[in-house]
């Protein structure tokens, strides 16, 4: 977690942060729930980026999350919330 922390020294990335790339690279997961805006800046074994849920959310706005359609309601899915 500690090369993780320097390796984006310049990004704000807390222990928090910290702890969902370590999970999500020991789970093999690239899906993550987060409403952080910096969080794409993460790489998943320092070379795949996250697929951030809900997309293009910033702190400052309101969450834009839609309805999953019928076929999406019967697809189960993988992912990391925070």
């Amino acid at each position: 977690m500690r090369v993780l922390m320097r390796q984006y020294r310049d990004t704000p990335m807390d222990l928090a942060d910290t702890s969902l790339v370590v999970a999500a690279e020991r789970l093999n997961l690239r899906r993550t729930f987060t409403l952080d805006s910096h969080f794409h800046a993460y790489r998943i074994n320092g070379t795949h980026p996250f697929e951030v849920v809900p997309q293009g959310t910033t702190i400052t706005e309101e969450p834009r999350i839609k309805s999953p359609s019928k076929e999406e309601r019967g697809r189960e899915k993988t992912c990391l919330y925070f």
